[in-house]
């Protein structure tokens, strides 16, 4: 699964992924962008253009995120989310 940084914004704003699911963000544009997670669980640093930074949601819950140089928290500017329901249980006897 992967999520490009493009015109100053994430191009899917809301992705709906199964717990275990690795993502990759993709920097497409010429500036600076960050994967920061509104809870602070992750940041990806500075991330040049072409740069790639990538997270396993290993649980379920709403991942809110944002550009550090470009957004803020709680989905201010250039910011996104992730909606990660449970990894399907498998069928043991």
């Amino acid at each position: 699964m992967s999520v490009a940084l493009v015109d100053f914004a994430f191009d899917q704003l809301t992705l709906n992924i199964k717990a275990g699911t690795t993502v990759s963000w993709i920097n497409r544009d010429p500036a600076p962008h960050t994967i920061t997670f509104d809870d602070g669980s992750f940041d990806s640093g500075t991330l040049a253009q072409g740069q790639t930074a990538t997270f396993t949601f290993d649980k379920a819950g709403e991942f809110a995120y944002y550009c550090l140089f470009h957004g803020g928290p709680g989905g201010v500017g250039m910011a996104a989310k992730m909606i990660v329901t449970p990894e399907a249980a498998s069928s043991r006897q």
